[in-house]
């Protein structure tokens, strides 16, 4: 498929909302949501949008989100692998053509700067570990 998943990710059909976008075509645009099915659930975007102060009854603005997530992840995947294939030079497997790749976390890292993101390394391993070790444990 193309990047970001092609046809079967369900937004082969969308195109960026511009500026200039007449209110008839955010209509239209909107009117075709029910097509697109995200991966992410819904509920879990709204649970989300709803943390971060974001409040909305409209089925449209979740479904909007939930895709826009979804499009961003493929399209980190995506370049994940692209680094992934540019640091590896993948060997042959069983006479098959078959090739294997790892996908590391730098891999990840280098994809992830491409969008303004980070990661980064903690030296614990979160609260529950601490009270663990607070307890003896």
């Amino acid at each position: 498929g193309s990047r970001g998943g092609g046809d079967s990710w369900g937004w082969h059909h969308a195109r960026t909302m511009a500026a200039e976008d007449t209110p008839e075509q955010v209509e239209q645009f909107l009117l075709q949501l029910d097509k697109f099915h995200p991966t992410i659930p819904e509920s879990v975007t709204a649970y989300h949008l709803r943390k971060s102060g974001f409040h909305t009854t409209d089925p449209r603005a979740i479904k909007t989100v939930s895709l826009a997530a979804q499009k961003l992840m493929a399209d980190i995947a995506h370049d994940a692998l692209q680094y992934c294939k540019m640091r590896t030079n993948p060997t042959k497997k069983s006479g098959k053509g078959d090739t294997r790749l790892i996908l590391t976390k730098e891999d990840l890292s280098m994809a992830l700067k491409n969008y303004g993101m980070s990661v980064t390394k903690t030296d614990s391993l979160g609260p529950a570990a601490e009270a663990g070790a607070a307890a003896g444990g």
